[in-house]
């Protein structure tokens, strides 16, 4: 089932890429325990000598999981993204951007694209307002 956009899942943005980086330094500090063993054997034919055959593996699990993690988090925020690009306005498009991918506040991302910050504020209110009556 596909996640509806919402006001708060486009907040979370910022907060996803520090989780994805958090993920990334776990699973560049983690270590593995390298474990080794034997396995005796016999060949399937005869005269059925015994053959012993080492297998080799790491103890530490967490680190798949961690990958996985990480990898549902780099989606969410690849699912913000392709939203917001595929805004129509442009306007729109570079004060969602500002905003909510580059994580700057309203006044910041008002003053760069040249109104004030009232103004924009009305702006994602409206297209908010539009997008919640749209679920």
């Amino acid at each position: 089932m596909k996640k509806q956009m919402t006001h708060e899942r486009l907040k979370e943005y910022t907060n996803l890429r520090c989780e994805i980086a958090m993920f990334e330094d776990q699973i560049a500090n983690s270590e593995y325990q390298a474990v080794s063993d034997t396995v005796e054997m016999s060949s399937q034919t005869v005269p059925y000598s015994k053959h012993v055959i080492a297998v080799r593996g790491y103890m530490d699990k967490s680190k798949p999981r961690i990958v996985r993690k990480k990898e549902i988090k780099e989606r969410e925020c690849a699912a913000i993204e392709h939203f917001i690009e595929a805004v129509a306005d442009s306007l729109l498009r570079q004060l969602l951007t500002r905003r909510y991918i580059e994580g700057r506040t309203l006044k910041e991302s008002a003053s760069i694209i040249g109104y004030s910050d009232k103004q924009a504020k009305r702006i994602l209110d409206t297209f908010f307002e539009k997008l919640s009556t749209n679920v």
